[in-house]
C-alpha cells in the first residue's frame, strides 16, 4: 500500500492494520477506516488461505504478499516471471 506521499508503508503488513485508519494512509479516514475493516475481515474468516495462486506486478509486491499471507505448508513458494 502507499502512504500519504505515495512512498511504499508496510506498517500494516500482517496484522497492524488499524494503522491505516489511524495514520489516515488512504487520504481520508474513511477510507482508511474501510481498508482497515476489509483487512480485519479477510484475516478473520482466512479469506487468503482458500487461494493457491497469487500474481503480482511486481517482485516488492508479491514478496510482501508471501510475508504478509503465508500460513500454510503451501504458502509462501515463489514462481517468478521469465521476462525479469
Amino acid at each position: 500500500m502507499l502512504n500519504k506521499e505515495m512512498k511504499p508503508c508496510l506498517e500494516c503488513q500482517g496484522k497492524y492494520f488499524y494503522k491505516a485508519f489511524f495514520k489516515n494512509c488512504a487520504s481520508s479516514r474513511l477510507r482508511g477506516f474501510l481498508l482497515m475493516v476489509e483487512a480485519y475481515w479477510h484475516k478473520f474468516f482466512k479469506s487468503y488461505d482458500k487461494v493457491d495462486l497469487f500474481i503480482a506486478p511486481s517482485q516488492f509486491l508479491a514478496e510482501g504478499g508471501i510475508k504478509a499471507y503465508s500460513t500454510g505448508e503451501n504458502h509462501g513458494s515463489k514462481k517468478w516471471n521469465r521476462f525479469e
